[in-house]
């Protein structure tokens, strides 16, 4: 082999060397540059565990969990997810979803809550059948988590860990549980809309009946 040739292989060489080297550089960088936009705008949300407060005289029941973002990044939105399986029944099952909480800054604490009447409750009991409480929220950078937290009973929390939000993965069983959840419980009627027009609803009703038996006692 002449000499030129052998000075050409060693230059393809280097170059080809040199060409490995810049893409690992540039893997790192962008590694790099996506981990600092993770830490900057990603949320560390805790859960508390949630506490249920019924009130007899009411007729209703509230769930509440405390959400305290101890992230560099704010929280967009958060739910409650109530699911309620039948005892008596297998295929009955309803999904409650909570009014949700909106923009949690950097440091801060919010506090969900799902209020529900008796009347919300069409085939199971919320005090004797099987109740799942689930938290749902998204972050600044699209992500969504999920985390079922333990009741706040018998001291429970003062002898075991809490459980910690989880990101839903794209595709993956989560994911595709998390849309069904949602999606049955506004096939349902069971968001916070539809209580609120069934709320009001049922005042316009009032007001007409009130109004009708007016009209009727200035007839007689």
């Amino acid at each position: 082999m002449s000499l030129n040739s052998l000075n050409f292989v060693q230059f393809i060489e280097i170059s080809n060397l040199l060409n490995i080297l810049l893409i690992v550089i540039t893997l790192g960088t962008v590694m790099y540059a996506r981990k600092t936009l993770f830490m900057e705008y990603s949320s560390q949300v805790l859960i508390s565990r949630y506490r249920i407060n019924p009130d007899p005289d009411e007729f209703t029941h509230t769930w509440e969990v405390d959400v305290i973002n101890k992230g560099r990044g704010y929280v967009v939105k958060g739910f409650i997810l109530l699911s309620i399986k039948s005892k008596k029944s297998l295929f009955k099952k309803e999904y409650h979803l909570s009014k949700p909480i909106v923009d949690i800054d950097p440091g801060k604490k919010e506090v969900i809550k799902l209020k529900l009447k008796e009347t919300h409750f069409k085939n199971v009991d919320p005090l004797n059948d099987v109740v799942k409480i689930e938290v749902y929220y998204q972050d600044a950078l699209n992500k969504i988590y999920v985390v079922s937290p333990g009741a706040m009973e018998r001291g429970n929390h003062l002898v075991e860990f809490d459980k910690l939000p989880r990101k839903i993965i794209f595709m993956f069983p989560k994911y595709f549980m998390y849309k069904y959840k949602f999606k049955k419980a506004i096939k349902q009627e069971n968001t916070y809309v539809d209580r609120k027009e069934a709320e009001i609803e049922q005042k316009n009703d009032k007001a007409i009946k009130i109004m009708e038996s007016i009209k009727k006692v200035d007839t007689k």
